[in-house]
């Protein structure tokens, strides 16, 4: 739906999809909106509109273009509706070149008013033959008049010249007038423009996008005749555009003609990487430009659709009272940090014309403080009722919106923001004029805050590969899989657009070969059969008994429609078209979505990787397959795009199903998901929406898996990466396999190939995959017995060290002996004190001293400078002659340990860091704590008390 609002008006304008939104100006229309059937030729023409002006009346103008008079006795005038009809009196005579203007209730004139969106129009004396008409889509600003004079098209001119030639001296509007104002990606898809221009802008033929402007499929093309109102809104909703805005997405505007569709030379957009939410709400919450139409910044605000954008800071409009007395206010508060000058400033409601001269400016020196509020009151600054369907709109002193609040009824008591300042406009329960807003009860609580997700660099080459240097697949490429059986590996491909999969062998190298038979790939249908468009499938997964299962989320001939299904696809099934053998519609148990932000992927995982780690959700335990009789020996894990969130299902051989788990790879979209076979996770694979990046999900027994964000390759260009697909372990080769990704809208460059680290190449911590800094020590560690990481499997890598954990890697490095008889040195170490044992033993070896106070401080970070004290110290503190000169430049030979950080410099147990900087009081990290290990006992040969050390 293509919906239109002027400024501070009530009134909108919807037009169908497919339909121009407002009707081309000096079209002879009908009431219906379809042009008469008769039209009479004559020399008569509407010339000028005026509706709504402070001063004058409704009129309409007629003029004669012809070279002789007519006589216009009878004609009738009327509006958009049959039933309002006056007929010019008789002896009424128009000569050449002269006009004619008729007034509400004047003589010659009319007696209906003309609305905010009306017709004017003139017939014959036959009530039938149309003469001439004008629709309009609000009212004149100040005229809508002829341009040129008699024979244009209407415009809104700068002046009322009734009885005189127009003033046609007016703004010529084009793309650079057009403005992409707000977006709302989820749960309603819809797009809004403005139209800075004071003339209505035609953007027929423009074409809008998401974030695959070379997907046919994902461009939307406006009517022709489609306008945006002069200084007004445009909303273009899903129910329009049938692509669907995921939750890590763009929109594009292209001008008419473009072919392209390169977004570097789009009019307009906006990329965003998440769905909008407050208070973890997405319901309530778009991107909005601020300030509203004239800002540079992107901000998460309430939504606005076809209004002024909600900003945060500055005039706020905070509470409202339009009950329908005589006491009728607005409340606004200063949001900013610093005081404003309201000097000159009005309210308005939705009739800024009509009510022009109802208002009163606030008085020279009106300063409201930062935090202050301040009350418009109705007998002192305006002297309008605020409707039940109305607008309040505070303007400054040059006639700018500030804020401006629109609402559908009159509150039983008022309506303000809750909460106060910063949250939505809702119903109060008591009003509080000039106060902070009452409440309590609907402010809605904080959502926790998020813990952040390691992001590492992808773990293998940064090289990419093009496969399909030639067109091979299809134009719509979406999902992937692998599959080993007894003739080698093969890669399982699906277009979404002709429902079409594809097989091909895959070598160790990436390299593909499409299967015999399988050349132009085989079509997949429905089981009831939906014709010949088939489904539009979007991912692909082979279970253990080697069946297919495909991800739907439209049936491709009925595209504005959800429909989230998993069909059973039998591979050796004959004939270049296969039928599901199984459905699984998840539709109604998944979250509503527009029609094209359903399922996109699907990947099956085997039982025997998920007992005992998946968190089943339904039972609040660790997964076991038992639980789910009929399901076969394998979960179903399918992505929503429009949230990026994962759903385990089991899908049982008779159709029916059950949920088993949710999981949440903070994505912004879930394009891609695979099961790595050779390291045991699950990878979740974004588009160019969040730049590729993906997830790695380690489930872990509890109902909070690890999650590490992993970049794309370095090489690998910024694309619509649809499907994403791990080899497995009999494609390893020199300790690296294969991975392949396929992108939508390429043809050809499709099929990519890059390249992973195989599993012994991987450590057993989570949250540590190959790429991450100082892996080599971490795996060195581990391997040592040094550390054994977390309980839930990671080895937190950035997380500081603290004192007893620096004790308990030394205690362990030296063999963790006996520390019976030893003395406890430490007023605050007890036999209950983690690693206790550790820290005596720390002590008794003169490892650590301590603090002068007598405390050892368990539990404090350790610093840089601390930790080369005890490495020195358990190396014996071996004789060492400190350099006059330090190794680093913020380190004194006067600064504490200066001796020791020299020595482990020279040795090259530290490097420092790239500035030159030992940064000494800096805590340190799990991470440098290994490098630091692996350093001081691998490459130097040190242990405790060693001869190598003296």
């Amino acid at each position: 739906m293509l919906s239109e609002r002027k400024p501070s008006t009530s009134r909108r304008f919807t037009a169908l999809a497919g339909a121009a939104a407002l009707l081309a100006a000096g079209t002879l229309l009908s009431p219906t909106g379809q042009p008469d059937a008769h039209a009479a030729e004559t020399s008569i023409r509407i010339n000028e509109i005026v509706t709504n002006d402070p001063v004058l009346a409704d009129a309409i103008e007629l003029t004669n273009t012809g070279t002789d008079p007519v006589d216009v006795s009878g004609w009738l005038i009327k509006d958009d509706d049959d039933t309002r009809i006056d007929a010019l009196p008789e002896g009424t005579v128009i000569g050449a070149g002269d006009y004619l203007v008729l007034t509400q209730n004047g003589t010659p004139g009319f007696t209906f008013g003309l609305g905010n969106g009306d017709a004017a129009r003139l017939y014959l004396p036959d009530g039938t033959t149309v003469v001439d008409a004008h629709t309009f889509a609000s009212h004149s600003l100040p005229s809508w008049s002829r341009c040129p004079d008699g024979t244009g098209d209407f415009l809104q001119a700068n002046s009322v010249t009734l009885g005189a030639p127009n003033d046609c001296d007016v703004e010529q509007v084009g793309p650079s007038n057009l403005v992409l104002n707000e977006v709302d990606s989820g749960p309603l898809d819809w797009v809004e423009f403005f139209n800075t221009g004071t003339q209505p802008l035609d953007i027929g033929g423009y074409v809008l996008t998401d974030n695959a402007p070379n997907d046919e499929t994902h461009r939307y093309a406006f009517p022709a005749g489609t306008t945006v109102p002069a200084r007004g809104y445009l909303v273009v909703d899903g129910g329009t555009f049938t692509f669907g805005l995921g939750g890590a997405d763009s929109v594009h505007l292209f001008g008419p003609g473009e072919t392209a569709f390169d977004p570097a030379s789009a009019l307009q957009s906006f990329s965003w990487t998440a769905h909008p939410a407050i208070g973890g709400d997405e319901a309530v919450a778009g991107f909005s430009r601020c300030p509203n139409v004239t800002g540079e910044e992107w901000v998460v605000t309430y939504t606005t659709s076809g209004g002024f954008n909600d900003c945060p800071g500055g005039i706020v409009i905070n509470e409202i009272e339009s009950d329908g007395d005589a006491t009728d206010w607005v409340e606004v508060v200063n949001a900013s940090d610093a005081p404003i000058d309201l000097s000159g400033w009005t309210v308005m409601d939705d009739d800024p014309f009509g009510h022009a001269g109802q208002t009163a400016p606030l008085p020279s020196g009106t300063v409201l403080g930062a935090g202050a509020y301040f009350v418009f009151d109705q007998g002192t600054h305006f002297s309008f009722g605020l409707g039940a369907n109305d607008v309040a709109s505070v303007r400054d002193a040059n006639g700018t919106v500030v804020a401006e609040s629109a609402w559908a009824a009159h509150a039983a008591v008022s309506i303000g923001r809750c909460p106060d300042t910063t949250g939505p406009m809702v119903d109060q329960i008591a009003s509080t004029k000039g106060l902070p807003n009452a409440c309590d009860g609907v402010i809605p609580e904080d959502p926790e805050p998020e813990t952040p997700i390691n992001t590492i660099t992808w773990p293998g080459s940064p090289d990419v590969t093009v496969l399909d240097t030639t067109a091979t697949f299809l134009a719509d490429s979406s999902g992937l899989d692998v599959e080993h059986t007894d003739d080698g590996s093969v890669l399982w491909g699906v277009d979404n657009d002709a429902g079409t999969i594809f097989k091909s062998h895959v070598a160790a190298d990436g390299s593909f070969a499409l299967a015999q038979g399988w050349e132009n790939g085989k079509n997949i249908r429905f089981q009831a059969g939906t014709g010949p468009a088939g489904p539009d499938a979007e991912g692909i997964t082979v279970s253990g008994d080697g069946s297919l299962y495909v991800a739907v989320e439209r049936v491709n001939n009925a595209k504005g429609v959800n429909l989230n299904k998993v069909l059973q696809i039998d591979p050796d099934a004959a004939g270049a078209t296969i039928v599901a053998s199984q459905e699984w519609d998840l539709t109604a148990d998944l979250p509503d979505v527009s029609a094209n932000t359903g399922l996109e992927a699907v990947e099956w995982v085997a039982d025997a990787d998920l007992a005992g780690v998946l968190w089943d959700d339904a039972l609040g335990k660790p997964y076991d397959p038992a639980d789910h009789p009929g399901h076969g020996d394998g979960l179903f894990f399918v992505a929503l795009e429009t949230n990026g969130h994962v759903y385990g299902y089991a899908l049982n051989a008779d159709g029916t199903f059950a949920r088993v788990s949710e999981t949440i790879p903070s994505l912004g979209g879930v394009m891609a998901l695979d099961w790595d076979t050779d390291l045991g996770v699950l990878w979740a694979v974004c588009d160019n929406g969040c730049n590729g990046l993906a997830t790695q999900i380690t489930f872990n027994g509890t109902d909070a898996p690890g999650l590490v964000h992993v970049e794309r390759p370095a090489s690998m260009p910024n694309l619509n990466n649809e499907g994403f697909a791990t080899a497995t372990a009999d494609l390893c080769t020199d300790g690296v396999r294969p991975a392949w990704w396929f992108a939508d809208g390429e043809q050809p460059g499709a099929l990519r190939a890059g390249a992973l680290p195989c599993a012994d190449a991987v450590p057993p911590f989570g949250d540590v995959p190959v790429g991450t800094e100082h892996f080599d020590a971490i795996v060195w560690m581990k391997n040592a017995g040094l550390t054994t990481g977390w309980p839930d499997g990671t080895f937190r890598p950035a997380t500081a060290v603290n004192r007893d954990a620096m004790a308990a890697f030394l205690y362990r490095a030296a063999g963790s002996p006996s520390v019976a008889g030893l003395t406890e040195p430490f007023a605050d170490v007890t036999p209950a004190t983690e690693h206790y044992a550790a820290i005596v033993w720390a002590a008794n070896e003169g490892v650590t001293t301590g603090w002068p106070d007598g405390t050892f401080r368990p539990t404090a970070p350790i610093d840089r400078n601390a930790m080369m004290a005890f490495l020195y110290r358990y190396s014996g503190s071996p004789e060492y002659a400190p350099p006059t000169v330090s190794p680093f430049r913020d380190l004194a030979p006067t600064d504490p340990f200066y001796a020791e950080i020299s020595w482990a410099a020279e040795h090259d147990i530290t490097t420092g860091w790239p500035d030159g900087t030992f940064r000494p009081y800096a805590h340190t990290h799990r991470d440098a704590t290994a490098a630091f290990f692996q350093r001081f006992t691998q490459d130097n040969g040190y242990s405790h008390n060693s001869e190598a050390n003296r």
